[in-house]
């Protein structure tokens, strides 16, 4: 055989699987003998037979070569190498695009985990499921090689972890039923496939609006949204259509009010809150550290906060007041290389998203945050809006305790509710207080 027409494997092959391929009775005969892989003849060989317009085989062509006889038993030795193949980093992506493994129609698939299984008696709703052939499974090698490039076998499990593996980008309404079918069949074995915080901000549940929306945007229907949809129907999960689910939505994260230790990867507000933090950080410092060097000491904290997005005023009401109910420690800012930046704590992201986008309950109806007093101003709750929470809670979150926090605005407000407030005593007690910020030569909002 001239050297113009001989093929040469890619260089840098575990001899082991040179050795299964050059062993393999039905071979091609048009390649070279793995003898002349050692170092000295490979470099002659290449000399020879390599050029720009003929180069060295890729890893894919080398493996589909060996299947050209379309035996079964082809495959099983094409496996084989391409098990040993694998552990080279370098080479998986094309171990993977080979079509080595025989399926049960006679098809010859590539070892793409998303699509191929092992047989078994259940039969996959994968689109383009393929089966691989009997034969090939039946032998002991073929099957744990299989394994290794991450078949598996075609149960619930299985064809929900290849689901899963694909990613949900543009999945459409349909798309989600589909995989809330299969994860309602799965049972509680769906947990552990999509129990990673990495994922939960990709899941999508169905909404009392009949959208899908991601579980770390949804709240289940309880103490923040009704299950009746007279209220955040776009926010509250559809229980009926997730009956089946339930149990798996709780343990992935699904949750009817905040909770402590929530996992912020994924959430929207995130980059608004180191932004925010940093400036703060840094305002100061004649000498600026780098940004990508400082570092916050948690990755958890009460939540999920995206709701604040999302919210009617009176659902941020119930939701700010449940997230004021538990504690949520400071985070820590710190730079991870210079010790000259000390550490300072922060506000902890919850306590900073309230006072941004959170509502109240107050004497006087839902009102944002920046519009609350504390109840130390109880005196005035008629005539000022007075949030009902703990003092200690109206302290963490910045309420104005005292009347010299008072704007001129919210004094003409109150000035003029108080015209329609018949009790005398309560009457006596503002109009007093007025008096001394009157006093203070503000005459001119009367």
């Amino acid at each position: 055989m001239s050297p113009a027409t001989l093929k040469i494997p890619p260089s840098g092959l575990p001899s082991e699987a040179l050795n299964i391929w050059s062993s393999y009775p039905n071979r091609p005969t048009n390649w070279s003998h793995q003898s002349l892989e050692q170092r000295t003849r490979r470099t002659r060989l290449e000399r020879l037979a390599v050029s720009a317009a003929k180069p060295a085989a890729t890893v894919q062509q080398w493996l589909e070569a060996l299947v050209s006889d379309g035996s079964a038993a082809s495959s099983i030795t094409a496996l084989k190498c391409a098990a040993i193949v694998h552990e080279s980093e370098s080479y998986d992506d094309d171990v993977h695009c080979a079509h080595i493994v025989l399926t049960t129609d006679g098809r010859w698939c590539a070892a793409d985990p998303n699509h191929l299984f092992l047989p078994s008696e259940y039969t996959p709703n994968v689109p383009d499921a393929a089966i691989v052939s009997p034969d090939v499974a039946a032998d002991d090698d073929a099957r744990a090689a299989l394994e290794k490039l991450g078949i598996k076998s075609a149960d619930m499990k299985g064809e929900l972890g290849a689901l899963i593996d694909t990613g949900f980008n543009n999945y459409s309404a349909a798309q989600w039923q589909k995989f809330w079918r299969l994860v309602g069949q799965a049972g509680n074995c769906a947990v552990e496939l999509l129990l990673d915080p990495a994922r939960r901000g990709e899941i999508c549940v169905r909404t009392l609006a009949g959208d899908f929306r991601s579980i770390i945007r949804t709240l289940l229907p309880g103490a923040i949204v009704p299950e009746d949809s007279s209220r955040d129907r776009k926010v509250a999960v559809d229980t009926a259509f997730h009956s089946s689910h339930l149990e798996v939505l709780r343990a992935i994260g699904s949750v009817p009010a905040p909770v402590t230790d929530y996992p912020t990867f994924g959430n929207r507000w995130v980059w608004a809150y180191r932004s925010n933090m940093i400036a703060e950080y840094i305002a100061e410092m004649p000498v600026k550290p780098q940004s990508d060097k400082l570092v916050f000491n948690r990755d958890h904290c009460v939540g999920p906060l995206d709701l604040m997005y999302e919210l009617s005023d009176q659902g941020k009401a119930f939701f700010s007041e449940a997230v004021l109910s538990q504690n949520d420690p400071a985070w820590i800012l710190s730079h991870t290389t210079q010790r000259k930046y000390q550490p300072k704590s922060m506000l902890p992201p919850s306590i900073w998203m309230v006072q941004r986008h959170g509502c109240l309950h107050t004497s006087l109806g839902v009102r944002p945050v920046a519009q609350c007093f504390s109840p130390d101003l109880l005196s005035l709750s008629d005539f000022l809006p007075v949030a009902g929470i703990t003092p200690d809670a109206a302290e963490r979150v910045g309420l104005r305790a005292n009347s010299d926090g008072i704007s001129v605005d919210e004094w003409k407000y109150a000035l003029e509710v108080a015209t329609t407030v018949q009790d005398a005593v309560k009457l006596g007690r503002f109009y007093g207080t007025a008096a001394q910020w009157i006093a203070a030569d503000r005459k001119s909002v009367v």
